[in-house]
């Protein structure tokens, strides 16, 4: 079945595909990515005591030599492909490319005011070789080539993550408590978990070829996400599912919307039968068996939130300096309060006003909705499934970020650099790739019928016509 193109393709357009998929690359950074982010200990790190704390807090002071070598690694990736050969050009278009400026100015601009400059210029620097890195894989890959690339990244950290726990004799799934980390911390590992299953979602959507390698990849992510107990990245992931299913699905809106609102009715009945104790609610299974004892706090971040907002008002207008308020001395007076999370406020919004301000707040924000607002309209456009995928991965880390800093602490997400690079500062018509998801014949019959209406409109507006005369 042949597919039509988008009105922003020629004619004589090539067929849609990329051509050699650039397996060096995607390969490289997801092994800087892993240097960088991952770490072997983790699940011994979670199950961490004071004496654990104590390290991270030393760790913050320090730095760490292997993530700084990574970072490293991503910058001098982003230069050689910026300056070898580059396929794709890059210049500001539009509000996203402004408010993404607007937002890394002030971010290098908070080292003249930071509380700790040496800890500020080292995330300075972070910043930046993150921001190269992804530069340079916007000058070469195509946007499936990024989609591939998350999805391959994220399938080789939960695969590793698997085998690292096996190994370490810490995989195991049926004892009370358990969560699964691999190489990350469980929430990280759950939104990489996450991640994983919407890229392999839209890859599944969007190519005919190796369709059960997607399933299968969305098999494991759906897997590790149940065993990492993380809500977050479950409620974030099936929000941004919900919107990428309402966009990718527009042949069948008239279905849709009839899904959503027998699945709405049904939700709201199941309800009203549990508030009226008709049937017994399911908290084990809504909480992703992890009880309902520190539910009520989101397993202790609100009073981590209420802490953190008396330290935020101390400076409320520039904050502390990019992402430098967990410092050793302000780590130090967290954990005399409450020893949780010491990398990070566990909310991306609580993080930006703590390091950036409020001033901070208001350019960050901008740049999430922009995106969205730019990821919807190139869609429009192209109706390329991977567009809606940077779309909802946008969401996504909206959504996640409620709970969640890890797009921004302690490290910048390169993956989703990369999609609002793409989406700020590529041309999307230069790839000359324009996936409609109607089928030619079925575009012929809605013409046809269209045309039809059409001339029956007009005959019975001129026999009409006739009758008055």
């Amino acid at each position: 079945m042949t597919l039509s193109r988008g009105h922003a393709a020629d004619a004589l357009d090539a067929p849609s595909g990329g051509g050699t998929i650039p397996w060096l690359g995607i390969i490289a950074i997801t092994v800087l990515i892993f240097l960088a982010d991952n770490s072997l200990r983790a699940p011994v790190d979670y199950r961490a005591t004071t004496a654990g704390v104590m390290e991270a807090v030393q760790l913050i002071g320090e730095g760490n030599a292997k993530r700084q070598l990574a970072y490293t690694g991503m910058a001098l990736f982003g230069v050689l492909a910026l300056v070898w050969h580059p396929r794709w050009t890059l210049r500001i278009r539009g509000p996203l490319a402004w408010a993404i400026l607007a937002f890394l100015s002030w971010c290098f601009l908070s080292f003249v005011w930071s509380s700790e400059h040496s800890l500020t210029i080292r995330r300075l620097v972070v910043l930046a070789f993150v921001c190269t890195g992804a530069l340079g894989l916007l000058r070469q890959f195509r946007r499936e080539h990024i989609v591939l690339l998350i999805m391959f990244a994220t399938l080789s950290f939960v695969i590793v993550g698997f085998v690292n726990e096996i190994v370490l004799g810490t995989f195991t799934p049926f004892a009370a408590g358990y969560r699964f980390c691999g190489t990350l911390h469980p929430v990280e590992q759950g939104l990489n978990s996450a991640m994983l299953v919407m890229s392999a979602v839209c890859l599944l959507t969007r190519e005919k070829e190796y369709r059960r390698v997607y399933i299968a990849c969305i098999a494991i992510g759906l897997i590790s996400l149940f065993l990492t107990r993380s809500r977050t990245g479950a409620a974030a992931m099936l929000g941004a599912l919900f919107v990428y299913w309402m966009l990718v699905a527009y042949r069948f809106r008239m279905r849709t919307m009839t899904i959503v609102l027998l699945s709405g009715g049904v939700l709201l009945l199941v309800l009203l039968l549990m508030a009226n104790d008709v049937i017994p609610v399911p908290w084990d299974v809504l909480l992703m068996g992890r009880g309902t004892k520190n539910a009520a706090s989101l397993t202790g971040r609100i009073p981590l939130w209420e802490l953190l907002f008396r330290f935020g008002m101390e400076r409320p207008v520039f904050g502390y300096g990019y992402n430098s308020f967990m410092s050793p001395g302000n780590a130090m007076r967290v954990a005399a309060v409450i020893a949780f999370g010491l990398n990070s406020a566990h909310s991306i919004y609580l993080d930006t006003f703590l390091g950036l301000g409020v001033v901070g707040v208001v350019l960050f924000i901008p740049v999430l909705i922009t995106a969205q607002i730019r990821g919807l309209r190139v869609f429009g456009i192209h109706r390329d499934p991977a567009l809606a995928f940077f779309t909802v991965l946008i969401v996504f880390e909206m959504l996640g970020g409620l709970l969640d800093s890890t797009l921004l602490f302690p490290g910048p997400r390169l993956l989703t650099f990369v999609v609002l690079g793409y989406l700020a500062f590529r041309d999307t018509t230069e790839e000359n790739v324009a996936v409609d998801s109607v089928p030619v014949e079925e575009s012929a019959r809605y013409a046809a019928a269209w045309a039809g209406a059409g001339a029956a409109r007009r005959v019975s507006g001129a026999a009409m016509a006739r009758a008055r005369r």
